[in-house]
């Protein structure tokens, strides 16, 4: 079974409807495997095989994630965090070279959108509608002297993750 249609998941935390989902579409073809730094990340023990790795900042985190690529025979690997996202991309050819394919968009892609002021101004130029979209405070204050915004508006840092620093704003105080 383990050289099959083996896949890695990457960061799995608690996310084990997704490893269940694989593991179910795999069975008798392939295995899971689940990677985390945590080894209380419960999706872990979903997989048919888990691996406690270091964090994804540190200088051992891709050689890690390789060795165990090139030792299962994985043939595809994914993240579910945004960040590692990147990583993948980046270090495409590395995954390519053990046989493993990164299951990720192109690099500079990523990158557009994790920057939601990129993504804005790119989906602006293609003349796809979307909401208005400020990288400072002086532009927006600009536009609402003018008129052209309203109170309340929503905040959020422009590479922020989740819901983190995120707020609904009613006035400039």
């Amino acid at each position: 079974m383990g050289d099959g249609t083996n896949i890695l998941i990457l960061s799995c935390g608690t996310r084990n409807k997704i490893v269940r989902y694989f593991r179910k579409e795999l069975a008798g073809k392939g295995m899971v495997l689940a990677a985390d730094c945590s080894n209380l990340a419960p999706a872990l023990y979903d997989a048919d095989k888990h691996f406690i790795v270091p964090k994804m900042t540190d200088d051992e985190y891709l050689d890690t994630v390789l060795s165990i690529c090139k030792e299962n025979n994985v043939i595809g690997v994914l993240s579910l965090i945004d960040p590692e996202l990147s990583l993948l991309a980046k270090h495409r050819q590395a995954f390519l070279d053990v046989g493993t394919i990164p299951i990720v968009s192109d690099y500079e892609v990523i990158e557009k959108c994790f920057d939601k002021y990129s993504m804005f101004e790119y989906l602006s130029n293609k003349d796809v509608r979307t909401i208005k979209s400020y990288r400072t405070l002086n532009d927006f204050e600009k536009d609402y002297t003018v008129g052209k915004c309203m109170f309340p508006v929503f905040v959020k840092p422009s590479t922020g993750r989740g819901s983190v620093g995120a707020r609904k704003v009613n006035t400039f105080q």
